[in-house]
């Protein structure tokens, strides 16, 4: 007997990056093939968790049934003990996490900042500024929906202790993908900049 209907977990979606072409690069948009991989599987609904962008459902529906599951709820409860702290802020790494760190802040009751950055053709991060009430504040919880090198995040690490005098920052990130050697800069952090936690 055949399944009625296919449902795929994804924890981690492959190729949540590559939904559209890089500014001035040739580059495939392999998160559109593997919509398309699963569609002719026969896959109905796709249930995966915190995907780099929301922009990927345009892929799935209405052939099938895309769920994506936000990483806040983990997020809230690993941050439960800075809630409604007026020393507190909560950072995102880039534009792109914009909405969801104003979510975050919210039910957390805190204030926000959104870095800026620029990425070069190698695609390393310059962060050029953080847009955002600093004032008065002490400890920076960033959130983070993935990393491969940890560079966007050590930039704002950086920043924030360098140049707005953060004291701590605590680090959450949906899915770690940092190997071996990019973890030097994590340590570094630590000592040098106030990293406290990685999550």
């Amino acid at each position: 007997h055949r399944a009625k209907t296919i449902t795929v977990v994804l924890p981690y979606m492959p190729y949540s990056r590559q939904d559209k072409p890089t500014f001035l690069k040739r580059e495939a948009t392999l998160a559109s093939l593997f919509a398309d991989q699963l569609r002719v599987a026969g896959v109905d609904i796709v249930l995966t968790y915190h995907p780099h962008t929301m922009a990927l459902d345009g892929f799935y529906e209405p052939s099938m049934k895309f769920v994506a599951l936000s990483g806040i709820d983990l997020f809230i409860r690993l941050f439960e003990p800075f809630k409604g702290r007026k020393d507190v802020m909560a950072v995102c790494t880039d534009a792109g996490g914009a909405k969801f760190t104003v979510h975050f802040a919210k039910a957390m009751d805190l204030t926000y900042a959104i870095t800026s950055k620029f990425r070069d053709s190698h695609g390393k991060a310059d962060l050029l500024g953080v847009v955002g009430d600093v004032e008065g504040k002490r400890i920076a919880l960033v959130t983070d929906d993935e990393t491969v090198t940890g560079t966007s995040i050590l930039k704002t690490v950086e920043t924030l202790h360098d140049r707005y005098g953060i004291d701590e920052t605590h680090v959450a990130i949906s899915h770690a993908k940092v190997d071996g050697d990019h973890l030097d800069g994590f340590r570094r952090a630590s000592v040098e900049c106030g990293l406290k936690a990685l999550h």
